[in-house]
């Protein structure tokens, strides 16, 4: 989060994150994620927040936004089965869901019924004010996100990244790609720790992240971009333009 915030400091005016209907200038993603962060309160370190939205602008500013409330997001993608969701939510602990309007009705079916109860945040419903300012400070050891497994071979287990780990990557991924000035994430089938590590890391060096819902969706992206289709496969790439 503080890597990102120092880059919307030098280009406040550039656009930080765009999908296929929005683009998010630093400024107006900061100020989304800031206004989670009010919401959400400070919460102290290695307090695991689910987040469930679609893919897109609006998830940088809700991983932003938990980031900078000081928790750890888990990614919970809206088309897995119920049942893998309740799994994630009760395995985890999580007593705060961030999710979005189109998402609020099954947000509320999942924490149905759970042993603790469970806050719901509507990322696109928070009011303009007030929002906090800064992420309250954290230990290299503190818990940035957990990404829960497929479970394809047994029970999902989650992955636990600490801030220190996140950075190390995030540094080293900054120096293997360079700054070209276009970044395009083509996802195609929800967040993942990777495509999750990746978007971060480009916010943190004034790339613009394209965030794509479907393949077509990333090729005309890339062909915007000048970027060879290619360079494209029907799985998670990251195009760059040199």
């Amino acid at each position: 989060y503080g890597l990102s915030v120092e880059q919307g400091r030098r280009t406040r005016d550039g656009e930080a994150v765009a999908g296929a209907d929005e683009a998010l200038t630093y400024a107006a993603l900061h100020q989304a994620a800031d206004r989670l962060a009010a919401a959400l309160g400070d919460l102290g370190g290695d307090r695991l927040v689910g987040l469930m939205v679609d893919t897109g602008p609006r998830l940088a500013a809700g991983l932003l936004g938990i980031l900078a409330a000081g928790g750890a997001f888990v990614p919970l993608h809206p088309g897995q089965p119920e049942e893998r969701l309740r799994f994630v939510i009760r395995d985890g602990g999580l007593a705060l869901l961030v999710t979005e309007s189109g998402h609020l009705e099954r947000a509320r079916r999942l924490v149905d019924g759970e042993g603790s109860p469970v806050r719901i945040i509507c990322l696109d419903e928070l009011p303009a004010g007030p929002r906090r300012r800064g992420a309250p400070p954290l230990p290299p050891e503190a818990l940035a996100w957990v990404i829960y497994t497929s479970g394809s071979t047994g029970r999902p287990k989650g992955v636990a990244v600490t801030h220190a780990s996140a950075v190390a990557m995030l540094r080293w991924s900054r120096d293997f790609f360079g700054l070209g000035p276009v970044i395009i994430m083509g996802v195609v089938d929800g967040p993942s720790l990777q495509r999750l590590r990746a978007d971060a890391g480009r916010l943190s060096v004034r790339q613009t992240v394209h965030v794509a819902r479907q393949i077509a969706e990333a090729m005309r992206f890339a062909h915007n971009a000048g970027v060879p289709h290619r360079d494209l496969s029907a799985s998670n790439v990251l195009l760059t333009r040199s």
